[in-house]
């Protein structure tokens, strides 16, 4: 028997830490995370939850037994909800008074563009009060996922030859506010 006191951080931590007493609480036996499986019928909008809207996280990204691993879109809208989910759960633990959350994504829909993909990450988002913003190249970004954002703003980084600098520019392409600007004389 060693005395609590000689033992060194480090040791403690590994026998005492989070992941030693939740591995210890669950006894090897991990609980499986059920996720909903976007089908191009886009059940999530109209159908009742069933058993067979559903398949493990495992299975949608490495594959299991039976079950081929989902599409990048799959991926990407899943990881997004989880994230979605644990935000919104921390912002509740910690008492944010805040009602809204922002999301910066970079570059997310290139994988994924299908409705049936867009619409529970849309929708999961609105629910949770979520506000998206995405960055990507103007010239992937379809009409029908720019079209999904209230306000589309066209960011360019242009080169400026004098001085070997660059300057971004912006365009709005729909949404927004225009401040006008009136002569007070």
């Amino acid at each position: 028997k060693i005395p609590i006191e000689d033992i060194d951080d480090k040791t403690l931590d590994r026998l005492m830490g989070d992941q030693a007493l939740f591995s210890k609480a669950v006894r090897g036996r991990y609980p499986v995370l059920m996720v909903y499986k976007m089908t191009e019928k886009n059940e999530f909008k109209y159908a009742k939850p069933h058993d067979y809207y559903y398949a493990s996280w495992e299975a949608l990204n490495r594959g299991e037994e039976g079950s081929a691993e989902g599409s990048g879109g799959q991926k990407l809208a899943i990881s997004t909800f989880m994230m979605m989910m644990l935000v919104n759960y921390k912002k509740r633990t910690i008492g944010s008074n805040n009602p809204w959350t922002v999301l910066l994504m970079d570059n997310p829909f290139g994988q994924a563009s299908a409705k049936h993909i867009l619409d529970p990450i849309f929708e999961i988002a609105s629910s949770l009060n979520f506000q998206l913003i995405a960055f990507a190249p103007p010239e992937i970004v379809k009409i029908e996922i720019s079209k999904r954002f209230p306000i589309f703003w066209e960011l360019r980084i242009e080169s400026i030859e004098s001085n070997y600098s660059s300057v971004v520019t912006s365009r709005l392409i729909h949404g927004g506010r225009k401040i006008l600007t009136e002569d007070y004389e």
